[in-house]
């Protein structure tokens, strides 16, 4: 057709005065890939996954259907996730437009700040620093910053602090000059508003500050120095899960409680794990601080949601007063997630029986440095601060069984 119109053009009899439009063509995206940026939306490493028996949004089919889904926070703006998206795929032919992959956004994930959220701290470490940067200029990125403060991001010694030759601070400082420079950002100037996530007891509140834009600058620079330690763990955990995921069978690994549980007594339990459940542990390991968040965190936000809607629906004579009854209704009416009960008599049995094993444990040294750890023979465990790290300390356990 486009053959045809272009020897048309070009006869002599052809008049000036006709304008001719050819039909842009666009590239055709795949249903893989298709499927892989939606996946990609919905990633564990993406997204956080809201808890709450609320935090849902109902989802319509094509044929009028509705489903529950629980939300989930980007981690990042669509903008920013494109990016990173067009990185990991380098290369392939079919990548999408920014406006495409924009448009496959899902409903379920949200912003901070959208209508139906609520603020949730995923890491205030991390989130303090890109609120900073983001008050400072759309266009700063702190991943950018961090190779500033240290002479290689991909060396260990350098990003846990200790390699005596790294510039920190000055360094970041000076990278900041340069990335405002390159990409011709216009800082703003005089005194800039900002937020900042607070600790207050066991929660988290993100408040408004505001702050000359030289000491901000100061500040962001001396996060970011602060920040390599951090951030080197979160990755690492993060890809050698990704690791395991894809190296072990669905049998070979388990979940346990999160950070407040583990400490002593917890690692206690783990050495003694194969004499207690005849299942023995390789390695015990764990995330950075705040990181690690996946949608097993709204398995219970799910059930009490479910039973919650039950309860407003039906009469008085067939509402779930109790414990068990919890239990009885989740057995029978929730799909993919299997529900135990476990009676108080057991909790009690098991009770005495940990009670003098607790008593002899003693505190261990580091325990929130270090994220792997491996039981060994006569009592002893090996510990590592990140689990593909080959430096590893051996401490020595005085426990009774």
């Amino acid at each position: 057709m486009y053959d045809h119109l272009k020897k048309f053009r070009e006869m002599d009899d052809f008049p000036n005065n006709i304008k001719t439009h050819m039909r842009k063509q666009y590239l055709r995206i795949s249903d893989d890939m298709r499927k892989q940026i939606l996946e990609y939306y919905t990633n564990d490493e993406n997204v956080y996954t809201y808890p709450g028996r609320r935090d849902y949004v109902i989802i319509y089919d094509e044929k009028g259907g509705k489903t529950k889904v629980q939300k989930q926070l980007l981690l990042y703006t669509i903008h920013d996730l494109y990016l990173k998206f067009k990185n990991e795929y380098e290369g392939n032919e079919e990548l999408p437009s920014f406006s495409y992959f924009y448009s496959l956004h899902p409903e379920q994930c949200i912003h901070t700040g959208d209508p139906g959220s609520r603020n949730i701290c995923v890491c205030g470490q991390h989130q303090n620093v890109k609120l900073k940067l983001l008050a400072l200029s759309r266009k700063l990125n702190y991943r950018n910053l961090l190779v500033g403060a240290v002479c290689n991001v991909d060396n260990e010694d350098c990003m846990i602090k200790r390699c005596p030759n790294c510039p920190r601070e000055s360094g970041v400082n000076e990278k900041f000059k340069a990335i405002v420079e390159e990409l011709d950002i216009e800082l703003k100037e005089g005194k800039i508003k900002y937020s900042k996530w607070i600790h207050q007891g066991s929660a988290a509140a993100l408040e408004k500050f505001e702050e000359e834009s030289d000491i901000l600058i100061s500040e962001v620079c001396e996060d970011i120095s602060n920040l390599t330690k951090h951030h080197f763990v979160a990755d690492s955990q993060k890809n050698y899960l990704n690791y395991c995921k894809k190296k072990l069978e669905s049998d070979t690994c388990c979940d346990v409680a999160n950070w407040p549980y583990q400490i002593r007594n917890h690692l206690a339990n783990i050495f003694f794990h194969e004499k207690d459940f005849g299942i023995a542990v390789k390695s015990y390991n764990f995330f950075a601080t705040s990181h690690g968040k996946s949608p097993c965190d709204a398995l219970g936000g799910t059930v009490k949601r479910m039973v919650m809607q039950h309860c407003i629906r039906f009469f008085p004579q067939d509402q779930i007063t109790n414990a068990h009854e919890m239990y009885e209704y989740a057995l029978e009416n929730i799909e993919n997630i299997r529900a135990l009960w476990v009676p108080n008599e057991i909790v009690k049995r098991f009770e005495k029986k940990l009670k003098n094993r607790f008593a002899s444990t003693k505190t261990f040294p580091d325990t929130k440095t270090n994220h792997s750890y491996i039981p060994c023979e006569e009592k002893s465990m090996k510990m590592k601060i990140t689990s593909f790290l080959v430096e590893e300390k051996i401490i020595q356990l005085k426990l009774d069984e």
